[in-house]
């Protein structure tokens, strides 16, 4: 079915410390680096610089984190992760950066090693350093992953797969017309910013785990590449596609554009000629 609506931004959403919880906006600026202001802000890293994050430890989805807007506040929750106990968690809340080195230690006791918060104003620690733009999603692509999988609600689906910006879509996999083939990104307008589409996002364990227990479904890699497969649109560059356990829009955004403001709302106009 084709698209009968413009499609449209219906949610902004940031993740200011790296691998912890989302924070939503109503609009956002794009940081000098490409990214969106206050995106993965800070990472929590090992005494070796490496990042402590889902990938590598699933301790992290036991840790909860509510910013303030401005991004100068967190209340951090640590979860009970014994399930022989019933442990009543409690919330402490921490200045930022005021009271940084106190938050480091109650992640530092939560990991069982040393850890620090490192911070990085202008493009953030983004998933992928060739492509420091925002993810992007379409709604009905949620809807059918759900589908897919159905003790996943829409919203579970977006927990697991934690992209910055959901579009407005009528048809599962819209957003596929957001790229090019390989080497060729495409130019699309998101209200007054243009970006570049460069890739579908490759997934890595993270989508796989209860992002709140940190319980692996079995087998879901497997069967979302799969469905995935067999649900490609005819106008998705296939020579993207070495494996199907890909999913969102991997984006750039033009530097003179940087520095712009994306709003809920904003419309999504494909400048380049879809092939």
């Amino acid at each position: 079915m084709p698209q009968t609506h413009p499609v449209t931004v219906k949610q902004i959403d940031i993740y200011p410390i790296k691998s912890l919880d989302v924070l939503g906006l109503q609009s956002v600026n794009v940081l000098a680096g490409g990214a969106l202001q206050g995106d993965r802000r800070w990472s929590i890293i090992d005494e070796d610089g490496n990042y402590v994050n889902g990938s590598r430890t699933p301790l992290v989805h036991f840790v909860r984190s509510q910013f303030d807007q401005d991004l100068n506040a967190v209340e951090i929750t640590i979860q009970n992760n014994n399930r022989q106990t019933q442990i009543k968690t409690s919330s402490q809340r921490f200045e930022l950066p005021g009271q940084q080195v106190e938050l480091e230690g109650l992640l530092s006791e939560h990991f069982g090693y040393p850890v620090k918060l490192q911070e990085d104003t202008q493009q953030g620690f983004p998933d992928d350093l060739d492509s420091t733009g925002p993810t992007l999603i379409g709604s009905a692509t949620l809807e059918k992953v759900s589908q897919w999988f159905p003790e996943l609600s829409t919203e579970q689906v977006h927990q697991r797969f934690r992209t910055n910006i959901i579009l407005e879509t009528e048809t599962p996999f819209w957003e596929d017309r957001l790229f090019g083939v390989p080497n060729s990104p495409r130019k699309f307008r998101v209200g007054e910013v243009e970006f570049q589409g460069v890739n579908p996002c490759q997934r890595c364990v993270v989508p796989a785990r209860n992002p709140k227990t940190g319980d692996i479904w079995p087998l879901f890699q497997k069967e979302f590449a799969r469905l995935r497969k067999e649900s490609l649109p005819g106008f998705a560059p296939v020579e993207h596609f070495d494996h199907y356990y890909r999913l969102a829009v991997n984006t750039q955004i033009s530097p003179e554009n940087r520095g712009s403001v994306i709003r809920n709302g904003d419309v999504v106009e494909i400048i380049d000629p879809e092939i």
